[in-house]
């Protein structure tokens, strides 16, 4: 339920910068939304998973990597990989999506009516109204390694969150989007990406524009929002307020290292089941990441992890650590140290993303080599361990943590 029901209209400061929030009559709001759990078996390679999450953050796949999927392309095996996708709900002009709610990027794009109907059947499509108008020059592109994955125009245009309404808010209408992302995004039922990130990391040119989250925060009666995520059922965000009753104890908090735009921050050590860690004694950075799925961290973490687990190892044609499925209920618990004497516990249950493919006696892990540090990501398996608190109170952006009140 909304705590709050009146809206904040933002207005624009200039033509190109849509997005700058000014002073608004109505402060103080908080809301709260469910973000909606698309369960579905993806048609993708634990390879192709792998090279999404190279592609987002823009770093060169391995030579292992590209050989697995060049060995995967054309295959006819139905994955059987289980994954989850989180959309919450944004209404743009009169029209409401379904968007991945994505603390991994910093675009608000859609599909939109100028994509070929063959790549937008099933999905809710963006139409310029009344409230639109067409940002003239600008323009945004997804840029990966491999290719583009989004591109296209910009329209200022009204949009409704929760109880948030901004008047002039940046909305990128995709006008190509590559067979890849397609693929994703049919599995997962989402009309396009709610980026959470930094505004810094907006890829529309000329002139960068503001997050949505940027754009309200100033109203919200305080500039944080939380989370708390299950595994096979929706999920809770709140808008501007903690709500003590999702987590147990105290919130422990860390900073947030502002450079790189992404919530990323320093994890301490690890510990496997009840035995601590011996391959390192401290993990270093990573980004929290509610749009992937999987935990990417250190290989010698991981190979210490996977050590545990009879029967499990690493396949390269699949560039992946695969388990015995019989062994799917005993996989043990995998526990990160984040400050202040906190500790984070992934369930082994969370290790299990399902058999490889069809009638496999191999499961997938959810847990997988980052092959460096750019790519230590904390993906949904990990941020469905805490309670999350994801604060812009300060210059400095921190991140909470506390036990999950189930």
């Amino acid at each position: 339920m909304f705590s709050n029901s009146f809206l904040v209209a933002v207005s624009a400061l200039s033509a190109l910068a849509v997005a700058s929030p000014i002073a608004s009559e109505q402060q103080g709001l908080t809301f709260s939304l469910t973000r909606q759990a698309t369960v579905h078996k993806s048609k993708v390679s634990p390879a192709m998973l792998a090279m999404r999450v190279h592609d987002k953050y823009n770093v060169a796949p391995s030579a292992e990597l590209v050989a697995a999927l060049s060995s995967q392309e054309g295959s006819v095996n139905a994955t059987n990989i289980e994954e989850v996708t989180y959309n919450v709900p944004l209404t743009i002009g009169s029209q409401t999506f379904n968007l991945i709610f994505d603390t991994g990027s910093s675009d608000l794009w859609v599909y939109s009516n100028r994509l070929p109907s063959s790549e937008t059947a099933g999905h809710d499509v963006y139409k310029p109204g009344k409230t639109a108008s067409l940002m003239k020059g600008s323009t945004f592109k997804i840029s990966y390694v491999g290719g583009d994955a989004a591109t296209g125009l910009v329209y200022a245009d009204k949009v409704a969150f929760g109880a948030a309404t901004v008047t002039r808010q940046a909305v990128e209408a995709a006008t190509s989007i590559n067979k890849a992302a397609v693929q994703q995004f049919n599995e997962g039922e989402s009309d396009g990406i709610l980026g959470m990130a930094s505004s810094h990391l907006n890829t529309i040119r000329p002139t960068q524009q503001t997050t949505l989250f940027d754009t309200i925060k100033s109203s919200l009666a305080s500039p944080v929002f939380t989370t708390k995520f299950l595994k096979l059922a929706d999920g809770a965000i709140d808008f501007g307020f903690i709500d003590s009753s999702k987590y147990v104890g105290n919130i422990t908090y860390v900073p947030v290292n502002p450079s790189p735009g992404f919530w990323r921050f320093h994890v301490g050590g690890y510990s496997i089941g009840s035995t601590a860690g011996t391959a390192r004694a401290t993990i270093g950075a990573c980004i929290a990441d509610t749009g992937t799925s999987l935990m990417y961290l250190p290989n010698a973490v991981v190979s210490e992890y996977w050590a545990r687990v009879k029967g499990a190892a690493y396949d390269k044609t699949q560039h992946a650590w695969l388990f015995p499925c019989s062994h799917a209920s005993s996989l043990p618990d995998f526990n990160l140290d984040i400050a202040g004497g906190h500790t984070v516990t992934v369930p082994g249950e969370e290790m299990n993303l399902g058999q490889v493919t069809q009638g496999s006696a191999k499961c997938y892990g959810g847990l997988q080599n980052s092959n460096g540090e750019k790519l230590n990501i904390l993906g949904d398996v990990f941020l469905r361990a805490s309670f999350m608190v994801w604060d812009r109170t300060e210059s400095v952006p921190r991140l909470g943590f506390a036990k999950p009140n189930y």
